[in-house]
């Protein structure tokens, strides 16, 4: 166990850096677009990484002696603080101006430290070339063509122009490499670190995506399905009950006396009734096949896959028994003391004429006749061999 830790230790570390370094890209975002996140986290990423870089340098030329590279090192010191500033610009919110400020510094920077000292720093060019897309990517490819070609001349400038170095060729060869090194990393960073931040709010996208659906096909107030999502649901069902030759009973029920109760006791009460209600009705369609939705208002619907009429009918029962059992006081009900419920309910099978819209037409029929019957019962639409016909029960 203790060499597992040791080996995932270098692992947490670089994860805690990577987050460290993602923490302070996104220094000035608060809930802006996806495009300026990006912007203010590479503005943020290449201003720090041309900070650390410039630092570097400065502790290099303290170690060695300051006289040869005075002015490098005052030219370094004014870079540092701009490439400071544009992290500030970022988090006052003035982005365009970080941005050109970023790539203005960046140019002039690595043009004028090659000039006066020739250490190559020319290099970093390539970082910034491979910045130029992504900074701009929305100027049009006109001026990303000039800003590319702009900065390619400093850097053929930088390159055949610059002063003999001040340094022993050993030094020099070993600050090439760091330079170039240098450079590859911080594309590599930007690049990692960029596209963990596309994966992010890829992933945010997905599930905010994910949460308007759902709430799309729920009902708010009960957290049933909706009428939008009982319809598609019933489509789909219809659909694979034909492929497998079965049948379906729909069940449509409504509470008694509900606008009374509205009336009388205040429209907080009555959604409360709604949810209390919705609770029964969620747990009587366990299976996958099943489907208990808010229809509209103090209506409810039940479907019921391949669910024998005798079956259907012995649940419609028991609902309504569940629901006078939740003893939910109605003074003003034509039907009890508490608050119930009527059910229409229908089945048939999918090789039977009609569609679901007819079958949940005959389920509504079947519900008013259970309300006409005098409320808190249940009426079953049945079909006969050659006629349809209403049976309270």
């Amino acid at each position: 166990m203790a060499a597992c830790g040791r080996r995932c230790q270098p692992a947490r570390e670089a994860c805690a850096m990577s987050k460290l370094l993602l923490r302070i890209g996104l220094w000035g975002v608060q809930e802006r677009s996806p495009r300026r996140v990006r912007q203010i986290l590479l503005v943020n990423l290449a201003a720090l990484g041309a900070a650390v870089v410039t630092v570097s340098y400065q502790l290099f030329y303290l170690a060695y002696g300051l006289a040869p590279f005075a002015q490098v090192v005052v030219l370094n010191g004014c870079c540092l603080a701009a490439y400071l500033l544009c992290l500030w610009l970022n988090r006052r919110g003035r982005y365009q101006l970080a941005r050109d400020g970023l790539v203005a510094t960046t140019s002039v920077h690595l043009y004028l430290v090659d000039l006066l000292a020739g250490i190559e720093v020319h290099l970093f060019y390539f970082t910034l070339l491979f910045m130029l897309p992504l900074l701009y990517h929305r100027q049009g490819a006109r001026r990303l063509a000039v800003l590319g070609a702009v900065v390619l001349l400093l850097f053929v400038l930088a390159h055949f122009g610059r002063t003999p170095a001040m340094l022993p060729e050993p030094i020099l060869r070993v600050m090439y490499v760091a330079n170039a090194a240098g450079a590859m990393g911080m594309i590599g960073v930007i690049a990692y670190l960029f596209n963990a931040e596309i994966i992010r709010m890829e992933n945010t996208l997905a599930r905010n995506n994910r949460s308007l659906r759902r709430q799309s096909l729920t009902d708010e107030l009960t957290g049933l399905m909706n009428r939008r999502s009982l319809m598609q649901f019933l489509k789909r069902e219809w659909s694979r009950m034909q492929r497998e030759q079965g049948s379906l009973s729909i069940l449509m029920c409504d509470i008694d006396d509900f606008k009374s109760y509205n009336d009388h006791y205040g429209h907080p009460a009555g959604d409360q009734v709604l949810r209390r209600i919705a609770l029964p009705l969620a747990t009587a369609a366990q299976r996958p096949t099943d489907m208990v939705a808010r229809y509209g208002g103090e209506e409810f619907t039940i479907v019921l896959s391949n669910t024998p009429a005798s079956e259907a009918l012995h649940l419609a029962r028991r609902l309504l028994a569940e629901v006078r059992a939740l003893q939910i006081a109605h003074a003003h009900s034509r039907a009890a003391a508490v608050v119930t419920m009527s059910v229409g309910m229908a089945s048939t099978t999918v090789q039977a004429p009609g569609g679901f819209q007819e079958l949940l037409q005959q389920a509504d029929q079947a519900l008013y006749e259970a309300k006409k019957a005098g409320r808190n019962r249940v009426a079953v639409h049945r079909r006969g061999a050659a006629e349809e016909h209403l049976s309270v029960v």
